[in-house]
């Protein structure tokens, strides 16, 4: 409930909405409502309660001016819980009205907008996305489920289909490069679309599954159009800037600020810390790399920090070390990248076989990223190599 209701009135001009995740990590009970609105940076506060009871459901919320303490609005909302969606549209509306904001025809038919009428599925997707923010196995299966469940009660449910497309990217990138995910992907993300040519999911389900087919121009085109449909979806950020990082030549200071941004909207997003630290990375801060890293690690898993610190010291020439992180990456991260930052490393060191051999089974599994190849300075080495010029001749055909 407070998900879309914050969701709603982000479509509103002028409104900024703090992200949950921030209200989430601080404890109003124990502030003076100025120095909530200080720490999130808005000027109003809202606040409520939900209570369900057999089939009813009981809003109550109150609007407060943080820079005077006082209440400036309150409200009740009855309904059944069939009516859930038009509660939370008439919650918003009202909000809208007690801030003295004009909605446009378009804000307020976007606030009308509804994916779906059924409550469950609505709930089952709201969970899936949830747990896509913990990039795990056990999470991502778990999403998985959730969507799916979606699927069953709503077939047309678009944001769903966008987060199963999500599920099967993640699954190639980081867990298992077999391309039946990327085929999957793919039929999620284009019936997602075709339902919804303006749903910002849909769009970074696109992009996502652009950039995994290492076109990451076309990708990042994608996801600056999610970001401009859903200026505060988080993951959109983070995969912009994780996009723009792997474009030739890399494009650090836009994906730093993407990475940033996803870090405002949801501080606790691991992956977005990692990519942060791959745009300090390219900029030469190695320090503020490691600690970006770091951070993911302790926000996710160690396997975040593992493969970071591996690109650091390969760039800082450590190639040992590069490879002891990446050997100390779990048993289920053997994926196409993976084998490419090792044949990155073993290139860089001067051991062309085994650059090979690790080279030889990324192609195997689908990389194509021709570009990289051919700019980056750690494959220098191979590139005169014989054996290497027949490999990428035999893969540039197919």
């Amino acid at each position: 409930m407070t998900d879309e209701i914050t969701t709603k009135l982000s479509k509103i001009s002028g409104v900024d909405v703090a992200s949950y995740s921030s209200v989430a990590a601080i404890k109003p009970q124990s502030q003076a409502p100025a120095d909530l609105g200080r720490q999130l940076g808005v000027r109003y506060l809202l606040q409520g309660t939900i209570r369900k009871s057999g089939d009813q459901v009981r809003i109550n919320v109150h609007l407060i001016d943080s820079t005077t303490g006082f209440q400036v609005w309150a409200d009740d909302f009855t309904g059944q819980m069939k009516d859930v969606f038009s509660l939370q549209e008439q919650a918003a509306m009202k909000i809208a009205q007690a801030l003295n904001l004009r909605l446009t025809p378009q804000e307020q038919k976007a606030i009308e907008q509804r994916y779906t009428q059924n409550p469950e599925a609505y709930q089952a997707f709201l969970i899936g996305r949830a747990l896509l923010l913990v990039e795990t196995p056990e999470k991502l299966e778990s999403a998985r489920k959730s969507f799916q469940q979606a699927l069953i009660l709503d077939p047309n449910y678009a944001p769903a289909l966008a987060g199963l497309s999500h599920v099967e990217g993640l699954y190639y990138r980081d867990l298992d490069s077999n391309p039946a995910h990327l085929q999957r992907a793919e039929e999620y993300a284009k019936r997602a679309i075709s339902i919804d040519p303006q749903l910002a999911e849909a769009h970074i389900a696109l992009g996502q599954l652009y950039a995994l087919r290492f076109d990451y121009a076309r990708g990042a085109d994608e996801l600056r159009n999610a970001t401009r449909l859903e200026p505060d979806n988080s993951l959109a950020w983070d995969l912009l800037s994780w996009a723009l990082g792997y474009e030739q030549p890399p494009n650090a200071i836009e994906s730093e600020k993407a990475a940033l941004e996803a870090i405002r909207l949801q501080p606790t997003s691991a992956a977005a810390h990692y990519h942060l630290g791959r745009a300090f990375l390219f900029q030469g801060k190695f320090q503020d790399a490691a600690t970006a890293f770091q951070t993911a690690r302790d926000l996710g898993s160690s396997d975040y920090e593992a493969l970071g610190m591996a690109q650091l010291e390969l760039a800082r020439g450590n190639y040992d070390h590069a490879l002891q992180h990446l050997a100390s990456r779990s048993d289920l991260q053997r994926t196409t990248m993976d084998q490419y930052w090792i044949a990155s490393v073993y290139s860089a060191k001067g051991d062309n076989n085994k650059a090979l051999e690790a080279l030889t089974r990324a192609l195997q599994t689908g990389f194509r990223d021709f570009a990289v190849l051919d700019a980056s300075p750690y494959f220098a080495n191979l590139r005169s190599d014989p054996r290497y010029q027949k490999l990428i001749a035999q893969y540039r055909k197919q």
